[in-house]
């Protein structure tokens, strides 16, 4: 309601960041990328290195009193997400910093929200989904009827240069390094939210509403 009952002015000197009463509002919102082009913000996606950005002059601002994040978004790509939570966990305690997850906080999105003081979150919110994912496409079938042949040479000191994530070497050693990356994820929002790893993976691990109470 409070969000909804005034029109706010842009924030100066920054990208998308707007202030209504002393409240500097930053939308978290689409696909999440590290450099969003022109034509990804475009299509509704939102740049990790704008919001850091819109985030500093926020908490440099001596108009700003309060910093609240408006989050939308699946989450995204996973470059510069943990960097730009760690600059919101040590804001704490310069000024109020708050979360608002309107529709959809997942992932990296989440991610973003857990390092805030304060999380709330509409009833309909979907929130959780902690983990990492990485995708390969496999155009083997495709290329072989098409006559296509791809050929690697890795250097011999870089043997993983280039896994098979279809064999099960390549697999398992592509699986060790999203376990990796979402191990520092889960110690991160553990941090942030100020409880036990285990307690994230145990509620915040799969996107669930029973995890509302405990955000």
């Amino acid at each position: 309601e409070a969000l909804a009952a005034k029109l706010g002015r842009p924030l100066d000197n920054s990208y998308n960041a707007e202030v209504r009463d002393g409240c500097a509002i930053i939308p978290v919102q689409g696909p999440l990328f590290r450099r969003a082009s022109w034509l990804a913000q475009v299509s509704g996606a939102t740049s990790v290195e704008m919001m850091a950005k819109d985030f500093n002059q926020a908490l440099e601002n001596p108009g700003v009193h309060s910093i609240l994040l408006e989050i939308d978004s699946p989450g995204g790509e996973i470059n510069g997400i943990s960097e730009f939570t760690k600059m919101i966990s040590d804001a704490r305690g310069k000024k109020p910093i708050y979360a608002f997850i309107s529709g959809t906080g997942a992932s990296g999105a989440y991610y973003i929200a857990s390092a805030a003081e304060h999380i709330c979150a509409a009833p309909m919110a979907v929130i959780g989904s902690v983990g990492v994912v990485a995708t390969f496409r496999d155009t083997k079938e495709r290329d072989e009827k098409a006559g296509i042949r791809n050929i690697q040479i890795v250097s011999s000191q870089s043997p993983d240069k280039r896994l098979d994530p279809s064999s099960d070497d390549g697999r398992q050693k592509v699986q060790s390094m999203v376990d990796d990356l979402a191990q520092v994820f889960i110690a991160d929002v553990a941090r942030n939210r100020g409880v036990e790893e285990d307690f994230v993976l145990e509620n915040f691990g799969e996107t669930v509403q029973e995890a509302l109470p405990d955000l």
